[in-house]
């Protein structure tokens, strides 16, 4: 985010290359509406960039349950205010497009219905991230107080979410049984937990597990793709199951232990992630619903991330573009 970009603090510079890998990882998992749904191979690249949002989680929590030394009300209002605008102006818009799409009118009435979408979160399944970082958010001074009273809570209460929100509710669904036990916490806030716990790894002890955690990443993909095509096991696809906490981990430490140098156009991409976020659905739905444009055939293997590549880049120039005249972009 843009209020995030410009700490001039320790780590910024894997973070801004965080972003970046993240918000293009998010547009490889939508551009899949250019295929068939059907093909496992698509399945496979969508479970192994499922880190995306959860990156972009952890990278919060990195910043306000570590960087930060202190978060009050005060110092989040206008992050709050800004996201709760950004919401409300693309989810109207998209809630909008959806409904003349439909009805094939515009009118008073669509424009107020559209407004009562966003508060039903009736629209663009993407937008889930915006209502969910909003609720961190206000949350994040109290989490940040849990943590700096005493620098051992980040790891209980991780722990506690990491049992209680990821592995249990795993294993019920696997044993099909129900469990009573739960915390009154939101699944994400696991990521936002594990990005202050890795402000608190350092980066030095990070780079100590470089290796370790390339080669576990490289395995975590090469039972996923064995599980897959070996054994036809369906995976689920979901931002809350141990893999994907798995895979995130070992994807931040692994940036945060490179030696990056932050140029101008890696940080410049960077301010413009959650725009590129919140923009590139209307590239994919306007070229998939109004051209029909598919990709078919074994020309996919190169059509589908130049597909990638061409909503990635369209989305950040849009973003450029908006950010001369929108200041909260």
């Amino acid at each position: 985010m843009k209020t995030e970009a410009t700490l001039g603090q320790r780590g910024t510079s894997f973070i801004s290359i965080m972003r970046v890998i993240a918000a293009f990882a998010v547009v490889v998992i939508h551009s899949r509406s250019f295929v068939d749904y059907d093909s496992k191979i698509y399945d496979f690249i969508h479970i192994c960039v499922l880190w995306s949002v959860p990156l972009f989680f952890m990278i919060t929590g990195y910043i306000y349950l570590g960087i930060k030394k202190e978060v009050s009300y005060d110092s989040i209002k206008k992050n709050v205010f800004r996201l709760l605008i950004l919401l409300f102006t693309m989810g109207v818009f998209y809630a909008l497009l959806e409904r003349v799409f439909v009805e094939k009118t515009i009118n008073a009435n669509i424009l107020l219905y559209s407004i009562g979408d966003v508060f039903q979160g009736n629209t663009w399944d993407h937008l889930w991230y915006m209502y969910s970082i909003i609720g961190i958010y206000l949350v994040l001074p109290m989490f940040s107080a849990f943590v700096q009273k005493d620098g051992k809570n980040i790891y209980i209460i991780l722990f506690l979410l990491g049992l209680f929100r990821i592995v249990v509710p795993e294993i019920c669904e696997i044993a099909n049984v129900s469990c009573g036990f739960s915390l009154p916490i939101g699944e994400y806030c696991f990521y936002v937990f594990a990005g202050g716990a890795m402000y608190r790894l350092g980066e030095n002890r990070a780079k100590k597990l470089f290796v370790p955690s390339c080669v576990a990443l490289a395995s975590v993909i090469l039972i996923i793709a064995v599980c897959m095509f070996t054994f036809d096991i369906t995976i689920t696809k979901d931002y809350c199951y141990s893999y994907v906490a798995i895979m995130t981990i070992l994807l931040f430490i692994i940036l945060m232990s490179l030696k990056v140098k932050e140029n101008n156009f890696i940080k410049s991409v960077s301010e413009c992630s959650l725009g590129i976020y919140l923009i590139h659905p209307f590239f994919i739905h306007l070229l998939v619903k109004l051209f029909d444009i598919r990709l078919v055939g074994t020309a996919q293997v190169v059509s589908f991330p130049l597909a990638c590549i061409g909503i990635f880049a369209l989305s950040y120039v849009s973003t450029l573009v908006l950010k001369k005249y929108v200041k909260i972009i």
